[in-house]
């Protein structure tokens, strides 16, 4: 299995974990019994599972007027969109698009063409 194979596999399991997590929480708050930690169902978001927090926290209609959490949890799911567009943004660009934006990889490796005016017919 390859490492992009298993970091799927791995995001799904947390997705699917924090998902279940909200799901427990709020089975746990109609029956009174013991619940999960805030801190607890954040971290689960912090270390992966942010798309699962959101589906399970709008899925179960659970900690969505605690506006302190439901900003953290929008604030998780911000910085990991932003970290993810980078990655990808820095691992699949084109060539040009590195140069502009003053990788010297990229510059050198492709040296913009040098302009000598029109020619003479």
């Amino acid at each position: 299995m390859t490492a992009l194979a298993t970091g799927l596999v791995l995001v799904t399991l947390l997705n699917l974990i924090a998902y279940c997590a909200f799901g427990y929480d709020k089975r746990q708050a109609h029956l009174g019994g013991r619940r999960l930690r805030e801190d607890t169902l954040l971290m689960i978001a912090l270390v992966g599972g942010s798309l699962g927090a959101k589906l399970g926290q709008r899925a179960f209609r659970h900690k969505t007027r605690k506006q302190p959490f439901a900003i953290t949890l929008n604030l998780v799911i911000f910085l990991q969109a932003a970290l993810v567009g980078t990655v990808m943004l820095t691992a699949f660009a084109p060539r040009d698009l590195m140069q502009a934006l003053g990788s010297q990889d990229a510059a050198q490796s492709n040296p913009a063409p040098r302009y000598f005016g029109p020619k003479a017919f």
